[in-house]
């Protein structure tokens, strides 16, 4: 199937920060660009450590690295709106809406395959769920953590 679209907003923009990282002088070193949908709205659509990432390589402080990389960004030719710089050296993206669009039509094209995904298949893993103290008394979340483990182990 196709990759989603929110993938894909995430792969463009860590391209355009790796570009923008190069345009600074400082290739290579955003090879590790994270970007991911911020948990608070009011940072943007998604945001980027990028900058405090690589603080400790360049030894300057990640707001004045974060404030470079906008400046050096070119949002031309990107789904990206705006950019700012956020707090200690986050940079905050706002997309434009076409791509909300995208991924509507996308997940309608789609219908009940949209969002599934093979990753991990065929893979073992250990699922460790219940962490209670036993010297005490078996606490709700304990209980819940149990259930929760047990039904992710059997499936």
């Amino acid at each position: 199937g196709a990759v989603p679209v929110i993938f894909e907003v995430e792969r463009e923009l860590r391209a355009a920060l790796q570009r923008a990282a190069e345009r600074a002088g400082w290739a290579g070193m955003a090879a590790a660009a994270t970007v991911e949908v911020p948990r608070d709205p009011a940072h943007g659509d998604f945001a980027s450590n990028l900058a405090l990432a690589m603080a400790g390589r360049l030894g300057k402080p990640p707001r004045r690295i974060a404030e470079t990389l906008a400046e050096q960004f070119e949002i031309r030719g990107t789904r990206v709106r705006s950019l700012e710089v956020a707090g200690p050296g986050f940079l905050n993206f706002r997309l434009r809406p076409t791509w909300l669009g995208e991924a509507v039509r996308q997940a309608l094209e789609q219908e009940g395959a949209y969002g599934r995904s093979d990753a991990g298949g065929g893979q073992k893993v250990l699922v460790e769920f219940v962490s209670a103290n036993p010297t005490g008394p078996l606490v709700l979340v304990a209980a819940r953590a149990a259930a929760v483990g047990d039904v992710l182990a059997s499936a």
